[in-house]
């Protein structure tokens, strides 16, 4: 005879299951609403984002959605923006060889876009930039 403090070992199993399916309920339960929302939450966000900075509507039909990357992208005026972990940047080409899509520094205010589409100068690691002629 087992000590009353010790349940046998089927009511254990028993108990187990009983926590685990409310911690497995949970768990499809955030897993149903990434598939049901995922898209929709990173349209939302770039769209938002977007808006806020550029003062331009732009339809959901002209964006890229990827649930697998968490990642967002759409083109306004053939300004390339993509949302992904939680930040705004703009795409633009090395400026040296015209390759890639090179990411901006998180965009948080119109002044950071401004310096994105003016001073920054996108280059891939390999792209040096040539010494002055007169150097």
């Amino acid at each position: 005879m087992q000590p009353l403090s010790t349940p046998s070992p089927a009511v254990a199993r028993r108990e187990h299951m009983h926590r685990a399916e409310p911690e497995a309920s949970w768990k499809a339960r955030a897993v149903a609403d990434f598939g049901q929302h995922g898209d929709e939450d990173l349209a939302v966000s770039l769209l938002g984002a977007v808006r806020a900075l550029t003062g331009q509507q732009v339809s959901p039909e002209h964006m890229w959605v990827s649930s697998a990357r968490r990642a967002a992208a759409v083109s306004v005026d053939n300004i390339r923006f993509r949302w992904e972990q939680s930040q705004l940047v703009v795409l633009r080409p090395c400026v040296h060889c015209g390759l890639g899509q090179l990411a901006s520094l998180a965009l948080h205010s119109r002044a950071d876009l401004g310096y994105a589409l003016s001073a920054w100068q996108p280059r891939h690691p390999g792209c040096e930039q040539e010494d002055p002629t007169d150097w």
